[in-house]
């Protein structure tokens, strides 16, 4: 199994909030949720980074777009955004730092439309 999961989940199932939201702080994290029992991977998500822990001890941190104020149109549907285009290029049998890119990517398409899904464009080659 494979977890995706915010920062808030996140602290939740660790009993403690995240507070720094630090890549540091989120792989430490990821790697907790991972220790207990989930079989494959852990990816947290925050607003400026997202981090994949592995079972099989691997590490990967992607930050996310920096978006202008004058270009976000609404946030709802942003963690849902990212965990689609994670989950897709996944299935795709992308590797996990290209994943975490196209989830991104993805999640900061879904700010530039008020709607959850509006902004998304299709993927390219």
């Amino acid at each position: 199994a494979m977890k995706i999961l915010n920062e808030i989940e996140a602290g939740n199932i660790l009993g403690t909030p995240l507070l720094e939201n630090s890549p540091q702080e989120i792989a430490t994290a990821a790697t907790a949720i991972l220790a207990r029992g989930v079989r494959t991977a852990v990816t947290l998500h925050t607003e400026h980074h997202a981090t994949t822990a592995t079972v099989s001890g691997g590490i990967f941190h992607q930050p996310s777009l920096t978006i202008p104020p004058s270009e976000i149109q609404g946030a709802n549907g942003a963690g849902d955004a990212f965990a689609a285009g994670f989950l897709h290029a996944i299935h795709q049998h992308h590797p996990i730092p290209t994943a975490l890119l196209t989830a991104v990517k993805t999640a900061a398409q879904s700010l530039s439309h008020p709607t959850p899904s509006g902004g998304i464009q299709p993927l390219t080659p």
